[in-house]
This record gives C-alpha cells, structure tokens and sequence, in this order.
C-alpha cells in the first residue's frame, strides 16, 4: 500500500496546524459532536446522520474529512478553509481527489487529536463509509482506548534519551519530545509507521524527535537510553497476518526481543514500560519468565507486572473467535498450541522493568490493579520496593509516621469446636488500593493496621506493642521493621518517607476491556 503522505514545507506545516487549532478540533468538541462519555470511545469511520451538504464551518470541515473520511467537494472545502490551507492539504497529502471530474476530495488518512497533539493514522474505511481490509503494513490509530492506555502511563519526571519501540503513529516519542525527555527516538519495523510518524513530527512541531526504521534495536547502535516504552503487537497468532496485531504463536514474541535487549540499551536508573499480554505457565509465572530473559545481567533489574486482567486460555481463543481475529475450524489448534506450551492463563497490563544504579538486591512482584490503581501507584511501588532492597529498614522506618490506608477490609473466620465459643481461626485482610492485595493469617497485621489509625511513629508504635504484651520485650527492630514494610507493600499502612499518591485525579488504569 502506498503512502500518501508528503513531507512538505514547514510553512505547509504551519498553515494547516493553525487551521486545526483555530478551528477548535479538539478532544473535548468531538466528544460532544459524537456524544460520547470517554474520548476514546470514538471509532474511525463513525458518522452523523443528517449532514448538510454544505459544511457548517472549519470544524466541522475537519470531522468530516479527518474523523468521518467523506468525500467534500474541493470547491466547498476552499470557501470554508481557505485557498492557503486547501493547497498546503493537498501538498501534504492530507487531501485527495476522489474523482477529477466531479471535483470531489477527501483524505485518504485519519487525522485527530490525541493528548493535545494532532495525530495521522491510517483509516479501515473507504470514503463511501464501507470497511476496507488492512493491510499487513498498516498504521494502528492512536485514538483507541487501549492505545490511550499506554500514553497514560508515561512518567512525567524529564530524561535525556526516550526510546518509543513498535512506535506506529510515534504518539509516545511526540508526547515526551514535548513534556519532559530532551531527545526522543521513535522506532519501528516498518516504512510505513516511520513516515507517518516523522509525518506527525513535523506537523506538530517537534524537532527533538529522530526516526529509526529496523527490527527492535537495529536502529540504535550502541546507544543506551533513560526510559524505553512499548506498545508492542502482542496478540497470539497462528499465522501473521498483520504486522501492528501479530505477536507470535504465544504473544510474547516481540515483547521478549524487546526486553532481551534491555542489557545493552536501557540505562542504569532507566525505566521500561511495555503494556502487553503474556502467559502464564505451569514452567513460570510471566514475571519469572522477564526476569530469564534478561539473562546474565538479570540480577542488575527489578521486574514488576501489574496485572489488569486474567483470563482462561479457552475464553481468550473463544474472543479471537468472536472478535473476527481467528475461526471456528483454529480451536482444535489453538487448543494444541496452548497445551504445548503449557500455557494456564492469559495475562494482560503494564510490564514495569527498572535498572538499579547501585549494588543491592533486586525484586520481582506482581500486583493486581484495583479500581483505583493509576501509575502514580506503579512508580511508589518501585521507589518504596527498591529503598526495601537497600536494607536496614529499622533506621529508616522507625523513626518515620505511620499511619493506616484507609479502605482496608477484616474478615474473620469463626468456627465451632466442640464448645460454647466460637473461636477465630482465620483473619483476612484485603484492600483495593494502591494494589488489590490479600494478607492471610493476618491477626497481628490487622492490629497493627487499627493501632495505626492514629499516626504514630514506629519507635511509639514499637514501644506500645511491648509494654502491651503483643510483642516479646527482646524483639528485634529489624525483625518488627520488616513487618511493618510487609504492610506499607501491601498498602495497608503509609509512611512518611515514602507516601502513598493517594490519587484523586491521576488518570486511572483502565478496565479490563482491552485485551
């Protein structure tokens, strides 16, 4: 499939991103003009019904060329636009003539706001409205909610070198090059994705992001980077049929490529972040399959996987089904392929790999995202796991407040025996927030947990439970620091030197839809 996109002036540039501003083509108006609850519920090629020949104005110009893909006469496109911005479209590429007699044009691209920047992608609809099979090359769009997903996740602290892998439209580089990184990269495999997003680059201004085309790594030589992002393909397929969807027999083939290249390019401090599916398997949870991919150098990495959802390898292949992605005659092999690989569940959610910089322990966790849980909860969990790993918590974290996370639950389990009374036998402790977490046998945790509804330090705190009886006279403060990090882990109780977000408008992980 060709590529339509021109590279033109950044006078061309100018003209036509003033006329996308001024026309207010914005996130917040298409929402309203399509009355939709989220952005992203928006799906290219949906159209209004009872639409005037003539358009209304700039804006709604935009919705009907760049969101809805229809024809528009040239004529009426110059009245609305301008002759300036109809000639920089037609130069850029962005506007097409469907038939020279008839004078109709429309662009052959999707182009839209996604995180205050102007975005183009390729569209699955032809101009009359019809759907149009991809092909294999084809550029993902960026205003999907899975895609929206993985923007949210990027930090917002700066760096110096921003690496965005199987970039496509290049949203992530083009995001940082213009909030905090000083140079961003933005690889892909294929030519189409590189056009499109040195494309993007240019018409939103950025020239601190540079291109690579090449398999994984293959453009950055030797160079290492401070953060590395991925939405990589991670679908499990039997045959590759598209490049941005087709993830290998398991789904993990292009993510283990990726993270088996963190030892040579990700930088000591550097961040990973991959959103992706994975498998679980009798052999290894997904977490411990990471960390051997990482190698000799595993023991320099910490590994988190925050899981948003799970699923039975059976249900997973039944929705390839229905989702148009596979066919009833490929259970019976799927079923095959998922024995072999002794696959028990389907994964899904952001991989979380940081590089320590100084010699310590490092850990490998997974958590589970509760309602609240956005990423503001993932970089704690990182910040306070590693000070864990450092050691000698006693003189950190006694001296620092504590107080209880408020939401946790108790339930306790009572049984009789033979006597009167019933007896507890089991308590539970459980919270949703930051992580979704359950604590067994946790009747000291659970007293722990209500002494700390009052702030206390943990000296007072440690005192306290000794002259009560609760603990031996003789405890050791690093054994009774130790319990107390098992509960700020779990988010049971916060500290001081190291707080809770406690979000109130951090952007949410989402559902469990995007699988």
């Amino acid at each position: 499939m060709s590529i339509p996109l021109n590279i033109g002036s950044d006078a061309q540039f100018r003209c036509v991103q003033r006329f996308l501003v001024d026309a207010g083509f914005d996130e917040d108006a298409i929402r309203h003009t399509f009355n939709l609850k989220e952005y992203y519920e928006y799906s290219l090629g949906d159209r209004r019904e009872d639409v005037p020949a003539e358009p209304a104005g700039a804006y709604d110009l935009c919705v009907r060329l760049f969101l809805e893909g229809r024809i528009v006469p040239i004529e009426s496109i110059r009245r609305t636009a301008g002759h300036e911005v109809a000639g920089a479209l037609q130069a850029l590429g962005l506007l097409q003539a469907e038939s020279a007699d008839l004078g109709g044009h429309y662009s052959p691209v999707a182009l839209y706001p996604v995180h205050q920047l102007f975005i183009v992608s390729d569209r699955w609809t032809n101009p009359d409205g019809s759907l149009h099979a991809p092909a294999d090359d084809m550029v993902y769009a960026a205003l999907v909610r899975n895609t929206n997903s993985f923007l949210n996740l990027m930090p917002e602290w700066p760096c110096e070198r921003f690496l965005d892998l199987c970039s496509g439209t290049g949203a992530a580089a083009l995001c940082a090059a213009r909030d905090n990184a000083k140079t961003a990269y933005a690889f892909d495999i294929t030519e189409r994705s590189t056009a499109f997003a040195t494309f993007n680059a240019r018409l939103n201004a950025l020239p601190n992001v540079v291109m690579g085309r090449g398999d994984a790594y293959e453009p950055a030589g030797d160079l290492q980077f401070d953060r590395i992002v991925a939405h990589p393909p991670y679908v499990p397929v039997l045959r590759h049929k598209w490049t941005y969807h087709s993830g290998g027999r398991d789904g993990e083939q292009i993510t283990r490529k990726l993270i088996e290249g963190l030892p040579r390019h990700l930088a000591p401090g550097g961040l990973f972040i991959c959103l992706a599916a994975g498998t679980d398997r009798t052999t290894n949870l997904l977490e411990n399959r990471i960390r051997e991919w990482l190698g000799e150098a595993s023991d320099e990495f910490d590994v988190v996987v925050v899981l948003r959802s799970v699923m039975d390898p059976a249900v997973f292949v039944i929705r390839q089904v229905l989702f148009g992605f596979a066919n009833l005659d490929e259970l019976r092999q799927w079923k095959e392929v998922f024995r072999e690989l002794r696959v028990t569940s389907v994964v899904y959610g952001p991989i979380v790999i940081q590089r320590r910089t100084t010699p310590r322990k490092v850990f490998t966790l997974r958590r589970k995202a509760g309602r609240r849980s956005s990423p503001l909860e993932i970089f704690w969990m990182l910040q306070w796991e590693a000070m864990v790993a450092e050691g000698k918590l006693a003189s950190r974290l006694l001296p620092s407040e504590l107080k209880a996370v408020p939401g946790a639950r108790l339930d306790i389990e009572h049984r009789l025996d033979g006597g009167t009374d019933w007896d507890a036998r089991r308590y539970l402790l459980s919270t949703s927030y930051p992580f979704q977490m359950e604590c067994d046998d946790a009747a000291f945790f659970a007293l722990v947990t209500s002494r700390l509804q009052v702030p206390a330090t943990g000296t007072a705190l440690f005192e306290q439970l000794k002259q009560d009886g609760v603990l031996h006279p003789e405890t050791d403060p690093e054994e009774f620091s130790e319990a107390l990090a098992t509960l700020v882990s779990g988010g049971f109780i916060q500290t001081s030197i190291c707080p809770l977000p406690m979000n109130g408008n951090a952007k949410i992980l989402d559902g469990l839809e995007d699988a």
